[in-house]
């Protein structure tokens, strides 16, 4: 599995792309539904800290971890991908984690079409890094905190 985020000025969006190898499915995110996606990814990240840290603690750990794993990331650009159909406009995503461990995270439109990726952690932190650089160059100044707890909730819907 590839990510390829760019952002979309005409739009004001970004185009997430995830190659899949068989295919490449796409998504737009809009400004809000990357801020939710973030809140996601820390929760995620929570899940593998000790318990009992404090919150300044957990943005520390999160982001010596991400680091770690950054050094070991392919961040070769290339070119976009086509995607089969069209892009869905992300209006709800959901997270929890598989039964080995490994991340899960799903994106749907309004009639809850859309797809559900199993992510290693090394998958996780290379969507963190391109979901940073991307929101940079968006100029959306969003505070991708590393010191930010995530959403308590199982699963968020835009509305």
């Amino acid at each position: 599995m590839q990510f390829q985020l760019t952002y979309d000025a005409k739009q004001d969006r970004m185009l997430l792309r995830v190659n899949l190898g068989d295919r490449v499915l796409g998504f737009w995110l809009t400004r809000r539904c990357c801020r939710i996606l973030w809140q996601v990814i820390q929760q995620r990240l929570n899940t593998q800290l000790v318990p009992g840290v404090t919150p300044q603690a957990q943005g520390w750990m999160k982001q010596m971890q991400h680091q770690q794993i950054d050094k070991k990331l392919d961040t070769t650009p290339e070119p976009p991908a086509a995607i089969a159909g069209e892009a869905i406009l992300v209006m709800a995503i959901r997270h929890g984690s598989h039964s080995d461990g490994r991340h899960l995270i799903g994106l749907y439109d309004e009639q809850e079409q859309g797809e559900t990726f199993v992510l290693s952690a090394e998958l996780l932190h290379g969507l963190i890094k391109i979901l940073m650089e991307s929101e940079k160059k968006a100029d959306w100044a969003l505070n991708l905190d590393w010191d930010q707890q995530g959403s308590p909730a199982a699963s968020m819907t835009l509305q």
